[in-house]
């Protein structure tokens, strides 16, 4: 959002929190093998280092949020921002929905002259997915491996879900995964994944929206960049 005093997706009604409606779908018999949700993120956008000058952002991340980028297909959190790999020499950010000026914008700042920071939050959706049967749902369209042995938490992959363009993630060992669509064909993703799930039993819950966390600059300043997202040594960008 640009010189606003509101979180840039306040008031906006997500794709998915229309499509998916609290309640069961599938197999009605025994605990539900999958449960999902839709996610309302805070402030998205794709940071691209200018040619050159990768180190240089790199730093300016590490001078502001003690975080690494992450160099391969991982996945870093902080208490005022989030960093995924998202291709090689780019990064999505992720920081809480605040009043401005907050992370995103404060970035956007430091990062002038030697990136791009490109607005995503009106254009993505986010879908929580969590259960003992996620992965096998997942394999109907993913291509890629997510077995335990080589996927794990922290891990993100840019893939294809039944010939829909995904940014997945895993953030625990539930396991849970998070996957970032466009807001266009989120309708079309929600109706392969209810075919997908159906026979494990799908239970839809409440979104969750990071758009009910809206914090001034000072309140984050008293969390602190603290990591939740295990990872192996950071390696700089090189």
């Amino acid at each position: 959002m640009e010189n606003g005093s509101v979180p840039e997706n306040s008031g906006l009604r997500w794709p998915l929190s229309e499509l998916l409606r609290p309640g069961r779908l599938g197999l009605q018999t025994g605990p539900a093998g999958i449960k999902v949700r839709a996610r309302i993120p805070g402030a998205l956008a794709e940071l691209m280092p200018f040619k050159g000058l990768d180190e240089v952002v790199a730093k300016t991340i590490r001078d502001l949020h003690k975080l690494e980028l992450p160099r391969r297909r991982r996945r870093v959190e902080g208490a005022r921002l989030t960093c995924t790999w998202a291709g090689p020499k780019r990064w999505l950010v992720e920081a809480p929905a605040i009043a401005p000026p907050g992370p995103i914008e404060e970035l956007e700042q430091h990062i002038a002259g030697t990136a791009a920071l490109v607005r995503q939050t009106d254009g993505r959706a986010v879908l929580q997915m969590s259960g003992p049967k996620v992965r096998e749902a997942l394999r109907k369209g993913v291509a890629i491996d997510l077995h335990p042995r080589s996927f794990a938490p922290g891990d993100t992959a840019l893939t294809l879900v039944a010939g829909i363009e995904v940014h997945l993630w895993q953030l625990d060992d539930v396991p849970t995964f998070e996957l970032l669509i466009s807001r266009s064909v989120a309708d079309s993703f929600w109706d392969w994944l209810k075919s997908a799930a159906a026979e494990f039993g799908l239970e839809c819950a409440a979104e969750t929206s990071e758009s009910t966390r809206v914090m001034d600059s000072a309140s984050l300043e008293e969390l602190g960049a603290t990591a939740v997202t295990s990872m192996n040594t950071p390696q700089e960008i090189k």
